[in-house]
């Protein structure tokens, strides 16, 4: 008889915490932050980042009432769906966090790429190219398994945040009330000329793209099967990745936005940080968007497989039953590990076709939807659950309601649909497909 695999026991910081917060803090920060607050204005940027907030803040809240309502295994939200709602719902929601966060691993690499042709212009690099290495190098260290990956996430986290001190100081020492006054209501008709014209994109079109900033949590909820304590890990370390995460982007807003002319932060973002760092240490803070990319690729690249392992268990896919195997010691599971590895590199390719930073825009747009889609499932299981006072939904998470649920649920729906119907439309009709075939299997 085969011994029980040996979990990895990780606590508060290291299982929840450090993977929510260095998702978060990724390649938007870094690549597209600056970007979308000089095309829609400091003003309308923080509108983005409080309403986008605001939808993660309400999932948060429903996460923690059913994590803490029931005794969690692996598989994160997969699992907290298919115990509250059963198994074809689990499935539905499982397979959009699964496509999201596979399709996050090139996302993240692109920008990583992207901010290292950008220092190094005169290689001639191809960012696709250079992204397919690193993807290698980062499947090794998921090989390896998440123990060995939250080790080298602490020696990210530092360079992370010696890499932020160094920007956000630097850029303060040039801040000015005038500047963010000029460029605090958004563009004026004529205010800025950039190729093709003046530049002024719909402001849901700059939230599609602003939105993978926000949806680090589900690196951490992930992990559950990781976890010391996941009832009391997973809130404590969600809202903690939240809090930190949403005053570094509003710091960002408010000083680049206030520091820097707006045609700059449209062609330049990632660079005025650099140029401007405190003592001209502008290698800390390319540094520092190497280690915001890749980690948040390594979250990412954790983190789908145990959602795909979760799924493959409860046999209601018969197709990825293969995926159920995990190792002895630590219960990888490194055969979800290989396929999300096969869906970076053909999304890689894919890019590699498309003109400019197209692609990586693209791929932002389709994670903000799955990640909608994921967030609406969650939200509507705490409010279904929470409404109909089911006996056995007792969470021990006290500040819970099944109004925040309902918020979150009716944002997250009618933002996806907003971004794009027909997208969002299609998302729709093949979660209905998979749930029909879970019922049927």
């Amino acid at each position: 008889m085969s011994q029980p695999a040996e979990k990895n026991n990780l606590g508060v910081f290291g299982g929840v915490f450090t993977p929510c917060l260095l998702t978060i803090l990724g390649v938007i920060l870094f690549m597209r932050a600056n970007y979308v607050a000089g095309a829609v204005g400091a003003y309308r940027a923080l509108l983005i980042l409080v309403f986008a907030e605001g939808i993660v803040l309400a999932t948060a809240f429903s996460t923690s009432a059913v994590c803490t309502n029931t005794r969690m295994r692996g598989g994160g939200a997969y699992f907290l769906i298919s115990r509250v709602l059963g198994p074809e719902y689990g499935v539905v929601m499982g397979g959009a966090l699964f496509a999201a966060q596979a399709v996050s691993v090139p996302f993240y690499l692109l920008g990583f790429s992207e901010a290292l042709c950008d220092v190094l212009p005169g290689l001639g690099l191809v960012p696709w190219r250079v992204a397919a290495v690193a993807a290698a190098v980062l499947l090794f260290i998921g090989w390896t398994g998440a123990k060995w990956a939250v080790k080298v996430q602490y020696t990210i986290l530092a360079v992370l945040v010696l890499s932020l001190f160094i920007a956000f100081s630097g850029i303060a020492r040039v801040f000015s009330p005038e500047t963010l006054a000029r460029n605090w209501a958004g563009p004026v008709p004529g205010d800025v000329s950039v190729p093709g014209g003046v530049f002024s994109p719909p402001f849901w079109s700059m939230f599609a793209l602003y939105f993978p900033a926000v949806t680090g949590i589900m690196a951490g909820i992930n992990m559950s099967g990781d976890l010391r304590d996941p009832a009391k890990s997973i809130p404590r370390g969600v809202f903690l990745a939240i809090g930190a995460g949403f005053l570094i982007y509003s710091a960002q807003i408010l000083l680049y936005a206030g520091a820097v002319p707006r045609e700059e932060l449209l062609l330049r973002p990632y660079l005025v940080m650099a140029e401007n760092a405190l003592l001209g240490a502008g290698f800390l803070v390319t540094a520092g968007v190497f280690a915001a990319t890749l980690s948040s690729a390594l979250g990412s690249l954790i983190g789908a497989p145990r959602v795909l392992q979760a799924m493959a268990r409860d046999e209601i896919f018969p197709l990825i039953g293969v995926f159920a195997k995990g190792t002895a010691v630590g219960d990888e599971p490194r055969r979800g590990v290989l396929l999300t590895g096969l869906i970076t590199f053909l999304v890689l390719i894919w890019s590699g076709y498309s003109p400019g930073a197209a692609g990586f825009n693209m791929v932002a747009s389709a994670i903000t939807i799955l990640f909608l889609a994921v967030y609406s499932t969650i939200n509507a299981a705490a409010f279904i659950e929470g409404i109909t006072g089911n006996p056995s939904f007792r969470p021990q998470f006290r500040f819970f309601h099944w109004s925040i649920a309902l918020a979150g649920l009716v944002a997250s729906t009618a933002v996806a649909f907003i971004i794009s119907p027909m997208v969002s439309l299609g998302v729709l009709l093949l979660l209905l497909a998979m749930f029909q075939y879970a019922r049927r299997a």
